[in-house]
């Protein structure tokens, strides 16, 4: 883990996320129906925030340590970068039939899939690398 690249870990990250959903559609559904639910089922499970937690800290550790090595900027937060990561991840298809009725694009083909996951990355790596605008973020 020492090796890798901060910012090519945290986008394997995105791509194991990507694909996972990509391999495992009702997990996307199972996802929906929670949240339509408050959680009501995950709510009671013991294991998936065993589960998550080494995810984060995993993250936190590629974080930290490019920011020391000045390869990240600073001040990333490791659960808002991993929401990101998700959103992007998810979004897209766990809404893919209603974006593309009123896109009228497929959202599901494989060139849309591959197109917006060149752009997460740039737009990742963009986050990760870039200066950060003081004036815009006094305004959130």
């Amino acid at each position: 883990e020492k090796t890798v690249d901060p910012a090519a870990g945290i986008l394997r990250l995105y791509d194991f996320t990507e694909g996972h959903f990509s391999a495992h559609p009702e997990l996307l559904c199972l996802l929906s129906w929670e949240n339509l639910n408050r959680a009501r089922y995950l709510k009671r499970s013991k294991v998936i925030p065993a589960m998550s937690s080494p995810v984060l800290d995993k993250l936190r550790t590629l974080i930290e340590r490019g920011e020391a090595a000045g390869e990240l900027r600073e001040g990333i937060d490791p659960l808002h970068m991993y929401v990101t990561l998700v959103s992007l991840a998810y979004f897209h298809k766990s809404n893919a039939y209603t974006l593309s009725r009123m896109f009228d694009t497929e959202m599901l083909a494989p060139s849309w899939q591959a197109a917006h996951k060149a752009q997460a990355h740039e737009l990742v790596r963009a986050f990760l690398t870039g200066a950060r605008v003081p004036e815009l973020a006094a305004h959130i």
